[in-house]
């Protein structure tokens, strides 16, 4: 699917050249909703700090957030690898579905190792895996938004942000 037919799909009555007038209702809450599903995870483990230094020590979520953090460089090096030969061959919209596949089910296995074990080494390496996972969603949807109209980069930062909301509003529900 190229650039046109993406156009097509969330805007069918932009005209012949391409120009889009705005954002469509269901691409701008694709837009929130991508980011705010991606992001919630990390937004709310920084909610649970007290619950960190208590289980692990005071040290623990510095190393965590550098675990979560430092995974950013290698995650830029690959999208940019696989840019070259998948995003080239099968087009942005193509290799957007299979990052986001695959980052959401790093994130599930992620949760699904942390119910059965939350040893140090454990929580390292999940976090590690989660944070390989959120970049690697980041940079593709930001990829892809430019396909969209530039107000849309407005949704993103938007569900961005509502994870962070999200994430406060549990630390506040909790007793």
């Amino acid at each position: 699917m190229n650039s046109d037919e993406v156009l097509a799909v969330f805007h069918p009555h932009s005209d012949d050249s391409g120009q889009r007038e705005g954002s469509g209702l269901l691409e701008g809450v694709a837009l929130v909703l991508v980011p705010l599903g991606y992001c919630s995870v990390f937004s709310a483990t920084q909610g649970l700090i007290a619950v960190f230094d208590a289980a692990y020590g005071d040290m623990f979520v510095v190393i965590l957030n550098a675990s979560f953090f430092l995974t950013g460089l290698p995650c830029a090096l690959v999208q940019m690898w696989t840019d070259k030969f998948f995003d080239l061959k099968f087009g942005s919209l193509a290799a957007f579905q299979v990052r986001m596949i695959t980052c959401f089910l790093i994130l599930i296995g992620c949760g699904a190792a942390l119910t059965v074990c939350r040893t140090k080494a454990a929580m390292l390496i999940t976090t590690t895996l989660v944070g390989f996972a959120t970049c690697l969603a980041h940079g593709t949807l930001t990829q892809l938004v430019q396909l969209f109209p530039p107000t849309a980069i407005i949704n993103v930062q938007i569900g961005l942000q509502m994870s962070n909301i999200l994430a406060l509003v549990m630390v506040l529900s909790l007793p």
